[in-house]
């Protein structure tokens, strides 16, 4: 027996009742011939059914799902990760680039503290030639001289 295609276009083979079911009459081989033509039509009608497509589509979905967000939390780990080694080296950069674009700045301003060191030394110099002796530093003076 063949059952192929649609059922409209599907052709019932009577089998020869010489085989090894002789002992069945034959009303019964024609009831279970045509029961199972009947079970087929239905099996082929629910299986292309929408429904039985839906079924078939949210099962494939419940299965694959854990996978699927399982990827993506890797996935997304993989991206953060990646995101703050960008971060990180574009700190960097811009940490180098701004110690090379300072460098000149640095040696104005260390000619300035020099400057600057250099006034203190002159202005504390200054400071101790022009106070006025006290008592005991005069006293101190004319016994050494």
């Amino acid at each position: 027996m063949s059952f192929r295609g649609p059922p409209e276009k599907r052709t019932t083979l009577i089998p020869d009742f010489k085989s090894a079911d002789r002992w069945i009459d034959i009303e019964t081989k024609q009831q279970v011939l045509k029961l199972c033509e009947q079970a087929t039509i239905f099996l082929y009608a629910t299986h292309s059914d929408p429904s039985v497509g839906l079924v078939r589509v949210s099962t494939h979905i419940r299965q694959t799902l854990p996978q699927v967000l399982e990827a993506r939390r890797t996935v997304r780990g993989c991206l953060q990760g990646r995101k703050l080694l960008l971060r990180d080296l574009q700190l960097a950069n811009d940490t180098v680039s701004g110690v090379v674009a300072a460098q000149s700045k640095f040696a104005e301003l260390e000619e300035r503290i020099k400057k600057c060191a250099q006034q203190v030394k002159d202005n504390n110099a200054t400071v101790k030639s022009n106070t006025v002796p006290t008592g005991k530093e005069r006293a101190a003076s004319l016994k050494s001289s």
